[in-house]
């Protein structure tokens, strides 16, 4: 099927590979990571991950064939779909990745229970985004991905708001659920905007960069959230760690109080991502 209606991307060998990009993207977002998720990190490290990071945007301004050609980001909305992208994708990890020890460690609830929490987001993007991106061609997807994005903004809130009440069924699995509808609305959309606002020969790297960009938020979300985490739930007086396992008194309150700020600041960063999308992506896609 896909040799039949897929038009092959000529490769161009002459240009060869960005080993030096590679390299000075590796170098900061490495040492970024490491410095937000170890305590043996000094300031050293910090520096030497926004030194790569900046020596990378330089390498990538300079260098005849980069492998993220900055030049695409001065189209406004390939601008705004990334940035979309990035704190949207912020706080999906974040979220995703501290609330099944939520769930295990501060509630004790069973590992497969927890594991239904995921299961709403694939049944609504399963269902409803290919009709999403239809409705996108219409209604706009700045306007969808907005949307759509105001939905798993109040999804978390509502999962920061609950988290106390500790009934998984009652609050936890229709959030998720709420969640789910919003991200179904937002994907095929953010694709469109992504592929449409460059020229057919830079899709595919229009692609990549959106990829890495969600990728990257992931990554900085797990190293940033966790120093949250760990930081709150010490100062709510929990006496072991965060994600942990234990019956120590107060550990599941800590473990709660912990989330809820968690759930705020990505409940504000899927928000954020509305706004983005509404007043940054144009109705029309393509062009500069």
């Amino acid at each position: 099927f896909l040799l039949a209606h897929v038009q092959a991307d000529p490769g161009h060998p002459e240009q060869g590979v960005d080993f030096v990009g590679a390299i000075l993207a590796t170098v900061g977002l490495g040492g970024l990571a490491f410095a937000l998720t170890s305590a043996d990190a000094g300031p050293a490290v910090l520096a030497l991950g926004l030194g790569g990071l900046a020596a990378f945007l330089v390498w990538e301004a300079r260098t005849a064939h980069p492998m993220m050609p900055l030049a695409l980001f001065s189209n406004r909305s390939f601008s705004a779909a990334n940035l979309a992208t990035f704190t949207l994708y912020f706080a999906l990890s974040g979220v995703l990745f501290f609330l099944p020890m939520t769930l295990i460690a501060g509630w004790g609830l069973e590992e497969v229970t927890a594991t239904i929490a995921f299961v709403p987001i694939t049944i609504f993007v399963f269902l409803f985004s290919a009709r999403a991106g239809k409705v996108a061609e219409t209604f706009g997807a700045g306007r969808m991905i907005g949307i759509g994005s105001a939905l798993v903004a109040v999804a978390f809130l509502a999962l920061a708001l609950t988290i106390y009440q500790q009934n998984f069924w009652v609050f936890t699995l229709p959030s998720m659920a709420l969640m789910g509808l919003g991200m179904s609305i937002v994907v095929a959309p953010l694709s469109a905007v992504v592929m449409g606002s460059v020229g057919d020969d830079s899709s595919g790297a229009a692609s990549g960069i959106n990829n890495a960009v969600s990728r990257v938020a992931g990554l900085l979300a797990v190293a940033a959230m966790g120093l949250v985490a760990g930081t709150v739930y010490s100062a709510a007086g929990g006496t072991d760690s965060f994600g942990a396992i234990s019956a120590a008194d107060g550990h599941a309150k800590a473990m709660n109080t912990a989330f809820a700020t968690l759930g705020t600041i990505t409940a504000a960063l899927a928000a954020v991502s509305a706004l983005i999308a509404w007043l940054g992506i144009r109705p029309a896609q393509t062009g500069s």
